[in-house]
C-alpha cells in the first residue's frame, strides 16, 4: 500500500479537479436545477464509472498509444471541444421552463460517454495517471479507487448546490438566465483548456 504521502496528494489532487466547475460538474448542476434529481445522481455515477475506466485504460494500454500516434490525442482533444461547444449551445438554448416533455435528462449512459469527450476528464486522468501510477500497476487500482470516491462525492456537492439554487430559480425567466451562466462558464472553460 502506498505511503501516507502519495495518499495525501493524490487525494488533493482528485478534489481539486474533480470539484472544480467543468462541463460535468455544470452538467450536473443543470440537470438538477431542471428538477431531475434522481437522474442527476445516476449521471454522477455514470460520470464516476467513465472517468474510472478513463484512468485504468490511460494507465494501461492508451499511454503507449498516444505517445507512438500523437495525432490521436489532437482528434481526441478537438472531438471533445466540439462536444463541449454542443453542449454550450444546448443550455443558451434552453427554454427554461421547469416542466418541458422535450427535455431529456442527462442520465447513467450520458455521464459514462461524456467523460470520453471532456477534455478537463482527460487532462486531469492523463496527469494523475503520469504522477501517481509510474508504471505500477497497484498504485494504478488505488489511484483509481481514491479518484473514483472523491470524484462521485464532489459531484454531489453540485447536485446540492443545484437543490439549493432551485429553490430560488423557480420562474422559467431565472432559468433561463441560470443555463445562459452555465453555458457562459462552459465556453469559459473550453476556452481556459485550449
Amino acid at each position: 500500500m502506498p505511503a501516507w504521502t502519495w495518499w495525501a496528494s493524490v487525494l488533493s489532487f482528485a478534489l481539486a479537479s474533480s470539484i472544480s466547475p467543468g462541463p460535468v460538474n455544470l452538467l450536473t448542476l443543470s440537470n438538477t436545477l431542471s428538477g431531475y434529481l434522481n437522474s442527476s445522481f445516476r449521471f454522477i455515477t455514470g460520470a464516476t464509472v467513465g472517468f474510472m475506466l478513463q484512468l485504468l485504460i490511460l494507465g494501461t494500454a492508451l499511454q503507449p498509444l498516444l505517445r507512438a500516434w500523437p495525432w490521436l490525442e489532437t482528434a481526441l482533444h478537438i472531438g471533445g471541444v466540439l462536444f463541449l461547444l454542443w453542449l454550450a449551445w444546448l443550455l443558451w438554448r434552453d427554454s427554461g421552463q421547469l416542466d418541458d416533455a422535450r427535455r431529456r435528462p442527462a442520465d447513467w449512459h450520458t455521464g459514462l460517454a461524456l467523460q470520453w469527450l471532456n477534455p478537463k476528464a482527460y487532462l486531469a486522468a492523463a496527469a494523475a495517471v503520469g504522477l501517481y501510477a509510474g508504471g505500477n500497476p497497484q498504485h494504478l487500482y488505488w489511484l483509481t479507487a481514491a479518484y473514483g470516491a472523491v470524484c462521485w462525492l464532489s459531484l454531489a456537492a453540485w447536485i446540492g448546490l443545484g437543490c439549493l439554487l432551485r429553490r430560488h430559480a423557480q420562474s422559467p425567466r431565472r432559468m433561463r438566465a441560470l443555463n445562459r451562466l452555465l453555458s457562459v462558464l462552459l465556453l469559459l472553460g473550453i476556452g481556459l483548456m485550449l
